[in-house]
């Protein structure tokens, strides 16, 4: 279900969350969509499994059920626990990034929401005020100019690249996320991925009715990803076509007058 999570950003949160705004890091010259995607066709398989097989026999069955026969409060409350246990790493994350500031705000978090807060289950911090800014080690490297490489669609994983799934598994050796299980990991990243498909019920037409679905998930993923590293909006390459700007400005094209022809 993290295929969707790109989507769900885009409409959920967009640019008005606070960004990690990362003045020091130099954003990279854009590479056009067949330079991102050089094995657009093996990815376009892994999408048509995720998107049409997998998501309407498990993904989304599983996630009306769970939505439904499940209370609120616990869907929180298991949401809560399992994103506490990222804290520490992106405390590190942001560390490294030196955003120190923000790095105590996140460690004050994690201690506050794992004690006050019942390991977790409830969301102390941000009754506080302290909001939550998760930070990866896929941004980190992205912040000290490591390319995000190709796009990658995964079975069952969804929108990638080489450097987020690098940086995914460094996020895992930092404790507690360490000393997981397989179970416990598959658990936490099910109870995530059920929240993030919950609030996208209501924007599925969005995809069915775009033009090419593929394409509109990967522009998302591209755009989230880059924002969340660099800062800002993701700039267009030089060589996309932009449908609207071009017919603004046929409309404002006044034709011109016809000629005067001599009786």
């Amino acid at each position: 279900m993290r295929w969707l999570l790109p989507l769900c950003v885009a409409f959920l949160a967009g640019c008005a969350s606070k960004p990690m705004v990362l003045p020091d890091a130099k954003a990279p010259t854009l590479a056009t969509a067949n330079d991102r995607d050089p094995i657009e066709s093996f990815n376009r398989e892994m999408w048509k499994f995720n998107w049409d097989v997998l998501d309407p026999n498990v993904a989304r069955p599983v996630t009306v059920a769970y939505t439904k026969h499940v209370p609120t409060p616990v869907q929180t409350g298991l949401l809560n626990f399992a994103q506490n246990l990222s804290e520490p790493s992106s405390a590190l994350n942001q560390f490294l990034e030196f955003k120190f500031a923000r790095s105590g705000k996140t460690i004050g978090r994690f201690l506050l929401n794992t004690t006050f807060g019942l390991l977790g289950f409830i969301d102390v911090a941000t009754m506080a005020g302290i909001d939550k800014e998760e930070t990866k080690f896929g941004q980190v490297m992205g912040y000290y100019g490591v390319s995000s490489g190709p796009y990658l669609m995964l079975p069952v994983l969804g929108p990638s690249t080489p450097r987020d799934e690098v940086g995914g598994l460094v996020d895992y050796l930092y404790p507690p996320l360490a000393v997981l299980n397989f179970t416990e990991k598959a658990i936490r990243w099910g109870i995530e991925g059920i929240d993030t498909r919950a609030k996208l019920i209501p924007q599925e037409g969005l995809i069915n009715q775009s033009v090419d679905p593929y394409a509109f998930i990967r522009e998302a993923y591209f755009q989230k990803s880059y924002y969340d590293t660099y800062g800002q909006a993701m700039p267009q390459p030089a060589d996309d076509f932009d449908l609207d700007q071009y017919l603004d400005e046929d409309d404002s094209t006044e034709p011109p007058a016809p000629s005067k022809t001599k009786e």
